[in-house]
């Protein structure tokens, strides 16, 4: 007999002639057969480079000393990229800082993983699929070792690129030190007003200097000015003065020439001669104008030592604003950069043909050592462990399938019970419905046949009357009819 009362969550009974593991899926793959131990040791470790699994390794131990090396070559490109990574971290930051340990680690399993993943796939056979997985492969190696090759060649080339870089940054200072020279020539001088100076070559180069001296260099050359046209006019009164002077004292002597009288003696004539030279004297100032021609000449050595000192004074401040300047490109020479050394590293192969040669050379070794995991697969073709592998994967999917399809009717099989177990308490259900249906209807059919008997009495009492004996007990009781539950009065 059926229980239709079960809950509908139990499971379903083991069907006859399936085993437990069957139904639930739970069975263990690797139940075929015993595991041998695996090795342990350094070996292991390179051959965890490569994605191998050692479980399968273990059916072929002769394979064991390939992977082996394919994990050693593996580790090298990781650890060659490490040292680019440390060595370009260096140039950037100009020194070692303590967060680059973790840059290099991180970068370091990058490559470890992107050269183990390239490993671990499927062999690479012969024909157009080959060439599918080659290419890609091939060409992420070229990109990788490109960007691993180049700060190691900084490195190859560490001492010429730093007396290189020495060389261009001095260079860099003199020639900026002379063009700000050049384009900031003393104020006042014959260098400020020439072309080069106020063209546009020198733009960009001028700087702002205190004390200039081009107004002590301006007053003095207009006093100089002045002091040469007066003393030209000076020297030409003078000149006359003087003449007119020799011709009185000539006539005073007594000495015969032209207009003179020849005769000895303060004349008339000498009076004469004497005063029109003093009269000369006195109408051009010539001795006032000899006054000032020394205030001049004095004014002139005074400009001079004034010139002297603010051209001292701004040829000092001019250089501490040079050097200022220079100090800004020393600052930045601090450090030599990433780009400086790649710049140093390119003007050295311009100029040696042998550095240009090494160069290359050093860079195809490089590219061509992180190629190598690819070369390697490649290379290396169809192993008897690819074949296992493959065996593996084949048998594991097979026995996937089968186990879904056991699943599968496992569900189909609960849901196929659990619907007949709900039919039948359904069932159950509805007979409890309808037995309870029958006895709420007898006694609603109890319930009228007794109220129709005590109004049967009722109405035979109201009949008869007297005749009806006092003593019968359901003549002294009064008519009480309670309904039935659930049922009609």
């Amino acid at each position: 007999m059926t229980d239709d009362t079960a809950p509908i969550n139990d499971p379903p009974p083991t069907a006859p002639g399936v085993a437990t593991h069957e139904m639930t899926g739970q069975e263990d793959l690797a139940a075929d057969d015993e595991e041998a131990p695996l090795p342990r040791g350094p070996g292991r470790l390179l051959r965890l480079c490569t994605g191998v699994d050692e479980s399968v390794l273990a059916g072929v131990p002769s394979e064991r000393p390939r992977y082996t090396a394919m994990g050693g070559v593996v580790f090298g490109t990781a650890a060659m990229a490490m040292v680019s990574m440390t060595y370009a971290l260096i140039c950037v930051f100009d020194g070692f800082r303590l967060f680059t340990v973790g840059v290099v680690l991180v970068w370091g399993l990058f490559i470890l993983s992107l050269d183990r993943w390239m490993m671990a796939g499927g062999p690479i056979r012969g024909g157009y699929g080959a060439w599918r997985k080659v290419l890609p492969r091939l060409a992420l190696s070229v990109a990788l070792g490109m960007i691993v090759a180049e700060p190691l060649l900084l490195g190859v080339f560490h001492t010429a690129i730093q007396e290189r870089v020495d060389r261009d940054r001095a260079t860099e200072i003199t020639d900026r030190e002379s063009r700000l020279r050049d384009c900031n020539p003393t104020p006042g001088t014959p260098a400020a007003a020439e072309p080069e100076v106020t063209g546009p070559a020198c733009e960009g180069f001028r700087l702002v200097v205190d004390g200039s001296p081009e107004p002590v260099q301006q007053e003095l050359t207009a006093t100089i000015e002045n002091e040469k046209t007066m003393r030209s006019q000076f020297d030409a009164d003078a000149k006359t003065h003087a003449s007119l002077q020799e011709k009185a004292r000539l006539e005073c002597n007594g000495t015969p020439g032209d207009g003179l009288t020849g005769k000895y003696g303060e004349g008339v004539n000498c009076k004469r001669l004497r005063k029109e030279a003093d009269d000369f004297y006195a109408a051009h100032h010539m001795a006032e104008t000899n006054q000032r021609l020394t205030e001049l000449t004095d004014k002139i050595n005074k400009l001079n030592q004034d010139l002297a000192t603010a051209q001292r004074t701004y040829d000092a401040n001019r250089n501490d604003a040079i050097n200022r300047e220079l100090d800004k490109i020393r600052a930045r020479h601090k450090g030599v950069g990433l780009l400086e050394r790649f710049a140093a590293l390119h003007d050295l192969v311009g100029e040696d043909s042998y550095v240009h040669a090494t160069q290359w050379g050093l860079r195809i070794f490089l590219i061509v050592v992180d190629m190598l995991p690819v070369l390697l697969k490649a290379f290396t073709g169809e192993t008897p462990y690819d074949r296992l592998v493959a065996e593996q994967i084949h048998r594991r999917e097979d026995l996937e399938k089968q186990r879904t399809e056991t699943r599968l009717a496992q569900q189909r099989n609960v849901e196929s019970f659990r619907r007949h177990r709900s039919a039948l308490q359904g069932q159950a259900w509805r007979r409890t419905l309808s037995q309870e249906l029958r006895v709420r209807l007898g006694n609603v059919d109890a319930d009228r046949q007794e109220m129709l008997a005590a109004r049967e009495r009722f109405l035979l009492r109201a009949a008869l009357g007297p005749a009806i004996a006092p003593d019968d007990p359901e003549d002294t009781q009064e008519l009480i009819i309670e309904p039935a539950p659930g049922g009609d009065r």
